[in-house]
């Protein structure tokens, strides 16, 4: 990522912000839906509609799609839903996701989606309090996984210096389903000492983790843990404990 890609992340959001929803719906629908440059997904999906897409021009017509059925995400191709009017070939990466539901569902991102994403994250670490230039430690997936991205996203964006523990979220999920509950926990345990052994070093700001590895408080390092301040859970839902 460039300096140029970086310049004036605030001054994009606030153009962003000041988007007229039902001008984004139309301008998003002509580019799916373009006949020669629109995406191959929405193109293949347009004469199983009941309505011509076209006509979609406000934001509130958009539910006339329905919701999107995820085993597309795990079936086609992720690549078909970038407009043919990016240039092939794509340039970009695959990500997954987390895989709780089944097979894990991929979307395509190119650099510039990537940037596009990595600054509404910058936005949403400044809206919840988290100062730059500050010392992180991500304990998330990391691999095809998305979320791992954020380490990228706050050391480039948001001044940050970032260390990292690794995991595999499938292989707990599996050990889960397979009722391998002992080994769960020593999974659990082996990450979680990974977690306390950089917070030793007295040097980590803000922790960015799911619920699972949220260091028990009478279990930290009572030498390295008096900067913490917000920890960033990234998923408090049941599917989102690993």
């Amino acid at each position: 990522m460039t300096a140029a890609t970086r310049a004036d992340p605030d001054a994009r959001i606030a153009r962003w912000l000041d988007t007229d929803l039902d001008e984004w719906t139309r301008t998003v629908v002509r580019r799916h839906f373009a006949p020669v440059s629109g995406s191959p997904y929405w193109l293949g999906q347009a004469p199983r509609l009941d309505f011509d897409p076209r006509d979609i021009t406000r934001y509130d017509q958009l539910g006339a799609f329905g919701p999107f059925p995820l085993d597309r995400l795990r079936e086609e191709d992720p690549a078909d839903l970038v407009p043919l009017s990016v240039p092939r070939p794509l340039a970009g990466r695959a990500w997954d996701s987390g895989g709780t539901t089944g097979t894990p569902c991929q979307a395509f991102y190119t650099p510039d989606m990537l940037l596009h994403r990595a600054i509404w994250r910058r936005w949403s670490f400044v809206r919840e309090g988290f100062a730059p230039g500050r010392t992180w430690l991500q304990a998330t997936p990391t691999g095809p996984h998305l979320i791992g991205n954020g380490v990228r996203e706050v050391s480039e964006l948001h001044a940050g210096q970032v260390y990292a523990v690794d995991m595999d979220p499938r292989w707990v999920k599996r050990l889960i389903r397979a009722g391998r509950l002992a080994e769960v926990d020593d999974y659990t345990t082996h990450l979680l000492e990974q977690i306390t052994d950089v917070l030793r070093q007295g040097r980590v700001h803000y922790l960015n983790t799911t619920p699972a590895l949220r260091p028990p408080t009478d279990h930290w390092p009572t030498d390295g843990v008096a900067n913490i301040r917000p920890l960033r859970i990234t998923d408090s839902s049941p599917e989102g404990l690993y």
